[in-house]
């Protein structure tokens, strides 16, 4: 029972003295007082008000702890009495106030007064946190950078989490102290409801009484722990000599204050505080007392702390801090990289803006204006070396600010983008030029060709467009090699530049195609002039090493207007014209004109009839037979791709395959003949036909695509049928345009069990080294020497060479357009393996194919 101000009941209840002397050892400041003084205060509340002795606080009004008037001018006293009032009516009280300390010092707390009811009457019982440190961590975290900014918002979290479950446990104080009857539940509750965890331990160690908050810490329930040792529950065996130097110090009465690491009851370890006092009444130790708080969460934030400072050191970009007045208070080491500078060479000076030259024309009041605005501002800027070279750089400022919204900081990140700058102007160069050459690409010639158009109908001036395309260039590329080939179309490039107006423009659009631009002319004539000059500049052979090559180009013009409106249709026109320049013998110049759109146009229905014959499945196969000329029977038979138009009827492939490989539908047309010819000769095998071989031919742009293998290999799988009853045909130039890779195709080819044929042989531009370096099967005499057999003693010549030398090789031969006996009976007496052609049988059908393996008799 309270007796008088500054006094307190001279006898407490049952353990009386043990509550009070808890009490008094309290780490918490708190002050238990009327509504008009205090009557009690923990020696922590005397030492936070910087006074020496309790009786110093006792008897005085709560307000004089407190400077006359608050930061927001508000009277302390009446706003003192306002919250005691406020207590008193609802039971509790939580808010932050000034206080002054003795001497006449002040800081912010935090003030957490609850109700208390004893039967002498209510008193009110005040928890003081000082707030001085976290108003100045506070301050210290505003003024760091972005890149620490998450562990603001993680601190922020932290103490919503440490407010709330302080208000829960105000709460909880609150139901509870609402049934004590006497100040022994008072001081029970203090040591319960408190925060950090209190353990209360006698002199052997063992564990008397412990708080929620000590179980919370350490996982445990309290009948877990009662009277075991706290060595044995919490201390870590690595730790075990430091526990009992800690206990015995204790025990020895002295107070210990440590932080380490104690153990949980799940074996995790915990990081903690422990504060460890005897318990004295009189002189006798009764027991020992320890305080713990975890303080895993303040190392988590000392460790994030250093590790965000440890990256904004390490980082690859400059970091720079401002204060307010934009002087440097900060930089990392990428900044001293960068600048040149040091860091005490800039430490407390200005930022230097007015020397810079922003992209965007930006003046540096701009940029400050927007960024006091918008609390952010990203540009490129030009900035300025220790040593004076500029630099591009890409600058964002950011604003930091404090808790009244007021800018404290700034914070500069930048990056030296000199490289980047010089990798986006090559990429602009090469998005627009040819890499080979260096000239203008067709996107580069589009662009300034639609300039001239715009330019042209201002003017009334003609624009002209000349398509080149350098005739038999392939050639050169098949036998001598693309490094030739290249310095060949670099010395083309030379001479065209040479040639032409500054005004006129030359490009190329790959391969072996350029296009010249000639621009504000007023007679069409001039544009044949200049195609004459082309003409005759590419007339001298281009000298590469020990080759001299012939360079002569087909030339198509288009003009505008009368050829068309925009930059495309010029080129298509021009394109055209090339075309018919080539068909008329090459090496020479044609305008375009209108029936020549009309071929386009037709061609262009052509292409589209050509896509939807795949997809409505009109095109079947022929079969052409091959025969023995030892037994005059079929061996084999050669898969022939017909299109069977619903309009027009048989479209010959003379029609149809030069149209695929110019629109590139050949690949997709090449995989079906692969996937029919291998569906038709399982069909035939299942049938009980006796067993043949499928010859398949593979155009050129089959042969160079890499996915080739695979798409035989599936094909083969998926029918079912031998890869040995499988022949793949190919031509001389198909393979010398790229020996390498031709030759580890066809070894891949080969290593499944398919053979290889060489069609027309005789007719390509190569040597004949291949025959030995590459994995073939077959020759195959192209039909212009077997026609003139046997009056043709020059063809006849050849077909003889060609088979001893097949023989020699230990290669087969198949003679193709074998058309009279006389020829047949001549190749055999040659030796010749095994023909083709119409004396025998013209392609056929599957059915009647079926039939002749049927009948299995001599052809014809």
């Amino acid at each position: 029972m309270i007796k008088e101000p500054g006094t307190t009941s001279e006898k407490l209840p049952g353990d009386d003295r043990l509550y009070r002397r808890l009490f008094e050892a309290s780490t918490h400041a708190v002050l238990v007082y009327t509504s008009s003084q205090i009557v009690a205060a923990t020696p922590a509340a005397v030492r936070l008000y910087g006074y020496s002795d309790v009786s110093q606080i006792i008897g005085r009004h709560p307000a004089d702890l407190s400077p006359p008037k608050q930061a927001d001018g508000l009277d302390s006293r009446a706003g003192a009495a306002s919250h005691i009032r406020e207590a008193y009516a609802s039971g509790i009280s939580h808010f932050e106030w000034l206080h002054q300390r003795a001497d006449g010092t002040t800081f912010p707390a935090e003030v957490s007064m609850t109700r208390l009811d004893f039967q002498e009457g209510p008193v009110l019982r005040a928890t003081i946190r000082d707030l001085s440190e976290q108003k100045e961590m506070e301050a210290r975290l505003r003024q760091r950078a972005d890149s620490l900014e998450h562990r603001l918002h993680e601190r922020n979290q932290e103490l919503l989490e440490s407010n709330q479950a302080l208000e829960r446990e105000v709460a909880a104080l609150q139901n509870t102290e609402r049934a004590l009857s006497d100040q022994k539940a008072f001081f029970k509750q203090l040591f319960d409801a408190s925060p950090e965890g209190i353990v209360l331990l006698d002199r052997e160690d063992r564990i008397l009484k412990v708080n929620q908050a000590w179980l919370d810490i350490f996982g445990y329930q309290v009948e877990e722990v009662a009277g075991r040792t706290i060595n044995e529950l919490i201390v870590p065996d690595m730790l075990e000599q430091e526990g009992s130097t800690l206990s015995e110090t204790v025990l020895d009465r002295r107070p210990v204050q440590a932080e380490t690491k104690r153990q949980r009851k799940d074996g995790v370890l915990v990081d903690v505080s422990i504060l460890g006092a005897p318990v004295l009444i009189g002189d006798d130790q009764i027991a020992v007392y320890g305080i713990y708080r975890d303080i895993s969460g303040q190392r988590r934030m000392e460790e994030e702390s250093r590790l965000a400072a440890a990256a904004l050191e390490n980082t690859a970009e400059g970091v720079m801090i401002l204060d307010r007045d934009r002087r440097v208070v900060k930089v990392n080491k990428a900044f001293a990289r960068i600048t040149g500078y040091g860091k005490q060479e800039v430490i407390g000076r200005p930022m230097p803006f007015r020397s810079l030259q922003r992209e965007r024309g930006e003046d540096d009041r701009d940029i400050w204006r927007a960024l006091d605005q918008d609390g952010h501002w990203e540009g490129e800027v030009w900035n300025r070396r220790k040593g004076g070279e500029t630099y591009p750089e890409l600058l964002s400022l950011s604003t930091l600010k404090d808790g009244q919204g007021q800018v404290s900081h700034y914070v500069c990140v930048f990056n030296d983008i000199s490289e980047h700058k010089e990798y986006q102007r090559q990429l602009e160069f090469l998005a627009h030029h040819d890499t080979l050459t260096g000239l203008p690409n067709r996107t580069l010639f589009q662009q300034e060709c639609q300039q001239a158009i715009g330019r042209a109908k201002r003017s009334g001036k003609v624009v002209g467009i000349l398509f080149l395309d350098m005739d038999h260039f392939k050639t050169i590329n098949d036998s001598l090699g693309h490094p030739v080939g290249d310095r060949f179309l670099k010395d083309v490039a030379s001479r065209l530049k040479e040639v032409i107006r500054e005004s006129d423009l030359v490009s190329r659009f790959g391969g072996d195609e350029f296009a010249i631009l000639v621009d504000n002319i007023d007679d069409p004539e001039d544009v044949a002039t200049v195609a004459n000059k082309v003409r005759e500049v590419l007339s001298e052979p281009v000298r590469v090493d020990e080759y001299e090559l012939a360079a002569s180009c087909s030339i198509g013009i288009s003009l505008f207007p009368a050829d068309g409106e925009d930059a495309s249709s010029l080129l298509r026109n021009a394109d055209t014209a090339m075309y018919r320049a080539k068909e008329k013998g090459r090496n020479c110049i044609q305008f375009f004109s209108a029936d020549m759109n009309a071929r386009a146009y037709e061609e262009l229905l052509m292409s589209k009839a050509l896509r939807d014959a795949l997809d409505q499945e009109q095109f079947v196969l022929h079969y052409q037979p091959s025969v023995c000329l030892d037994t005059f029977k079929i061996v084999g038979v050669e898969a022939l791709v017909r299109w069977e138009h619903p309009e027009q009827g048989l479209v010959p492939p003379s029609t149809f395959i030069p149209l695929a490989e110019r629109n590139g539908l050949i690949g997709e047309l090449g995989r079906w003949v692969f996937r029919e010819a291998c569906r038709q000769a399982v069909a035939w095998r299942d049938q009980g036909l006796p067993s043949l071989r499928m010859a398949v031919n593979v155009s050129a742009r089959q042969f160079g695509q890499r996915h080739l293998i695979t798409e035989l290999s599936r094909e083969i799988d998926s029918s079912g049928m031998l890869a040995s009853d499988l022949h793949i045909e190919i031509t001389e130039s198909m393979m010398m345009e790229n020996p390498d890779r031709a030759r580890r195709t066809l070894e891949a080819v080969a290593r499944m069990g398919v053979d290889i044929a060489v069609d027309d042989f005789g007719t390509g531009h190569s040597s004949l080294s291949y025959l030995k370096d590459f994995p073939i099967h077959y020759l195959k005499v192209d039909r212009s020497f077997v026609m003139g057999l046997p009056e043709d003693q020059d063809a006849l010549a050849i077909v003889r060479a060609i088979v001893a030398m097949a023989k020699n090789l230990k290669l087969k031969v198949i003679a193709e357009g074998v058309e009279t006996a006389r020829q047949r009976d001549l190749l055999a007496e040659m030796g010749c393996d095994e023909a083709q052609g119409y004396f025998f049988s013209r392609p056929r059908r599957a059915a009647d194919i079926a039939q002749l393996l049927k009948e299995n008799r001599p052809l014809p």
